[in-house]
């Protein structure tokens, strides 16, 4: 059984090459060409794409079969992109500084890639996740093949190799929960035909071994017909599957006993799927003794088609029952009125079996699972729970007859772009569907906006929690619109080591060491900036020594900051406004806004309240046995306060350690989403090595993707079945899944059980230096305790809303929270941040 996707070459190169185009190339490399130095500013991923196969079959392939297990050697998939290096003159960018250079020199290469569908991680017989792999395999230099060095081709080799895609991994699990089993792929193979102008891909989940070298090497049939897009589906696929769960779901049903059947079978011509089942109506004839049972036929064909312009697979079902005993359809004057009540409970009560609900879950519903999947698609209108939008898209038109149309409505992820259904036809070996790709626009790679640069100059840094500290510094801030940003920073040409620099994300600061050697013959401080949009020289003119003036002045300045500190500190009450000062951000409506503060050198006695501008209390705080209180409030960009409120209801005492607060605001700009599974279980951060991972579970599968590129988040692996351990600092636990968290804190529940109401979430979140905590959420808000003591738990913090940290996931410049009311699991990335 498989499943056999088709795309337009002009689709999947578009895809592809948008998949480079999220990869940060960044380039740090010089060299000398005709007696002149040039730097690599950036490459361009251009156009220009074409897919072919190999000349010289490289790729080997196992294939495994019901009769064993082999192998053979097929051309891979060749992906040709080309790349546009340009160079700009050293000379430029060190007169340019700050601007951008134009390229002196450009040059396109034609780096090729080997693509492989590969089953990982596979056991014999029990198969694995599919992965879409991209391998580097060499450059093609055209005309200018004679004209570069060899050496210069081995550099510009290792530049392209170095920036490899990654794999994505095609989750098949979703097919496990309608098939009633579990779901891998056997075999799995990618191609294209002579012309180029089609890929195919093909997934076996059975060993049927229909994946044979034919497959690879020579041009698969066209199933495009004009279309970018045509998925067909193996007919065993619903026909096998959807008579064992008319069966398993018949038991159920105590007025229809079963006796024949059910076979299932797919007629080409109409598509359709007939189902025929033969069985007792339990009482169905009225006697004035007793009532009797009467043996019934049941014929039910389901037409498929999609109506003109409706972008809307229709299905039609008509049902035709029938008494198969000649006698009782007599004796009971049979009417289908009277089969009615008995066949149509088998196939529409609601409380016991759907029967159109197998036939679209087991059809309908893979095949845009499976094309969903490869497109990473989020599903926009059904549910797993299909009967629910089975009630909404189906009308009775008579007793025999009924008509669904189903939305066939994806939004490709990241890209913009949409896919249509537009056409159903039916061959012998299955059902075809095939559509258009709507609004698929190219990846926005961003861009620098601007290059700020501060001379040296002493200056007054620090904060009231580190102190405050007189130094000499300088800084350039590099303004962005992601994905574009800044790869790297280095000092150049400084023979003294005078400098230091510190990077951050988009701001770099310069200290110098004022040494001896170098007062004395001070020079410029000269910077390379290498971003994901061209590089830049940054030369900075020398920093002086201070004078006796700014030393006095500087001093002052000092003192000044350290008591408005204390003023701060010791006058914290009644109450200290704080403005929220970040812009919004200029290139999405969705945002959101966090606030961290931290204050410290509290008593036991202190309390502190937090509330909104209109004087409606948000959060309240006690120490912790150290004294500290860590407070984390999160936004939706919409409904942000624009400033919050602090009070702090204590004594202040001459001899005690004052107050220390520090505030740091950040604000997240939407990036993309992802669907979320049903039941989440666990949403959390990862690395593998520079990549940022996303991991989010439900009670069996556990999934990771790539958001080093947040806005195309990419599939990096799946555990199908998975039995790991929702994580304590999750707090995602409702209704059913609350159990197992409130049998594991039980005992410290009991004693809070008389203060507490209806709990709606339960968990164990991270909060600052606390080791164990727990938080419990009811209707209104809820409370965080300190478990130091299990079985004496501390109030320490009280929300009158729902916190941050309820289905939220944090990183250092990642946020993910997941939106159950839209399925989906939304995807952040900070772009700015301020300390106050």
């Amino acid at each position: 059984m498989f499943f056999e996707l088709q795309l337009s070459s002009k689709v999947f190169g578009q895809i592809v090459r948008n998949r480079i185009r999220a990869i940060p190339l960044c380039i740090d490399q010089e060299f000398d060409f005709e007696r002149t130095r040039y730097v690599i500013d950036h490459v361009d991923i251009i156009d220009s794409i074409t897919v072919s196969k190999q000349t010289v079959p490289t790729q080997i392939t196992w294939i495994f079969s019901l009769q064993n297990y082999t192998f053979f050697t097929v051309p891979y998939l060749q992906v040709k992109q080309g790349v546009t290096v340009r160079l700009v003159k050293g000379s430029d960018l060190e007169q340019n500084g700050p601007k951008a250079s134009q390229p002196s020199k450009e040059f396109t290469v034609f780096p090729v890639f080997n693509v492989s569908m590969q089953v990982v991680a596979a056991q014999a017989g029990k198969g694995g996740p599919v992965q879409i792999r991209y391998a580097f395999d060499h450059v093609e230099y055209g005309i200018l093949d004679a004209l570069i060095p060899p050496a210069y081709k081995e550099r510009i080799e290792k530049i392209l190799a170095s920036h490899q895609l990654t794999p994505t991994t095609i989750d098949l699990s979703s097919l496990s929960g309608l098939l009633n089993r579990p779901v891998t792929a056997i075999n799995a193979g990618i191609t294209c035909n002579s012309e180029g102008d089609l890929i195919a891909m093909r997934i076996e989940i059975s060993a049927d071994a229909d994946l044979m070298p034919d497959f690879f090497t020579l041009d698969p049939v066209s199933l495009l017909n004009g279309c970018d897009w045509a998925l067909l589906v193996d007919a065993r696929i619903f026909t096998e599957e959807a008579s064992t769960k008319i069966k398993d779901g018949l038991k159920n049903v105590s007025k229809f006993r079963l006796r024949r059947g059910p076979s299932v079978s797919w007629d080409p011509s109409g598509p359709a799927i007939n189902v025929n089942l033969g069985g007792e109506a339990v009482d169905a004839c009225p006697f004035f003794v007793d009532d009797i049972d009467m043996d019934v036929d049941v014929k039910i064909r389901a037409v498929l088609s999609v109506p003109p312009n409706t972008k809307k697979l229709r299905t039609h079902y008509h049902f035709n029952p029938s008494a198969s005993n000649i006698v009782e359809e007599v004796a009971c004057a049979v009417t289908a009125a009277l089969l009615w009540p008995f066949v149509g409970l088998v196939m529409f009560d609601r409380g016991q079996i759907d029967l159109p609900k197998y036939l679209i879950g087991v059809f309908v519903h893979p095949l845009i699972r499976f094309v969903a999947l490869v497109f990473a698609i989020e599903t926009q209108g059904l549910s797993d729970d299909i009967s629910r939008d089975l009630g909404r898209n189906c009308k009775k038109q008579d007793d025999e007859n009924y008509e669904c149309e189903d939305d066939f409505d994806f939004s490709l992820a990241g890209l913009g772009g949409r896919l249509e259904l537009n056409n159903i036809k039916g061959i012998p070996q299955g059902p075809i569907l095939s559509g258009t790709i709507a609004n698929l626009r190219d990846f926005d790679i961003g861009q620098i906006t601007s290059v700020n640069i501060a001379a040296f100059k002493w200056q007054v840094t620090g904060q009231c929690k580190s102190g405050f500290f007189i130094t000499n510094q300088a800084s350039i801030f590099i303004g962005v619109e992601p994905p574009a940003a800044l790869c790297s920073a280095r000092i150049v040409d400084d023979p003294l080591n005078e400098f230091t620099l510190v990077t951050g994300d988009n701001e770099i600061t310069i200290q110098p060491g004022f040494k001896p050697d170098y007062v004395q013959n001070p020079y410029p401080c000269r910077i390379r900036l290498v971003t994901t949009h061209g590089v830049r020289t940054i030369t900075i003119p020398p920093p002086r020594e201070q004078t006796i003036q700014e030393t006095q002045d500087l001093e002052t300045g000092r003192l000044r900051a350290i008591a408005s500190c204390y003023r701060w500190e010791k006058h914290f009450t009644p109450r200290e406004k704080i403005r929220w000062l970040i812009d919004p951000p200029s290139d999405t409506e969705q945002y959101l806004q966090l606030w961290q503060i931290d204050v410290s050198n509290l008593q036991p006695g202190d309390r502190i309240r937090v509330e909104d501008q209109a004087g409606k209390r948000i959060l309240s705080a006690l120490p912790s046995e150290t004294g500290i209180a860590g407070l984390t409030l999160l936004f939706e960009g919409k409904d942000a306060p624009s400033e919050l409120s602090l009070e702090l209801d204590g004594i202040i005492n001459e001899n005690q350690e004052p107050r220390k607060m520090e505030i740091r605001q950040t604000l997240y700009a939407h990036r993309s989403s992802v669907p979320a599974p049903l039941n989440l279980q666990r949403l959390s951060f990862d690395k593998d090595g520079k990549r940022n991972l996303l991991v989010y579970s439900s009670l069996h599968e556990e999934h990771k993707l790539d958001v080093s590129a947040p806005t195309v988040p990419v599939l990096q692996g799946l555990i199908a079945e998975s039995e790991h351990i929702v994580e304590e600092t999750q707090v995602i636990h409702r209704e059913q899944q609350i159990a197992s968290s409130i049998t594991q804190h039980e005992k410290t529940l009991e004693l809070l059980r008389p203060r507490l109401g209806n709990i709606l979430a339960i968990g164990n979140p991270r909060i600052g230096e606390l080791k164990k905590t727990l938080y419990v959420g009811m209707e209104q808000g809820g409370t965080l305790f300190d478990l130091s003591n299990p079985e004496n738990p501390r109030e320490l913090q009280k929300y009158e809303g729902k916190p941050w940290f309820e289905d939220t996931a944090l990183s250092d410049r990642l946020l993910a929270r997941h939106a159950p009311e839209k399925g989906k699991i939304e995807i952040f990335e900070a772009i700015a941040s301020r300390i106050i």
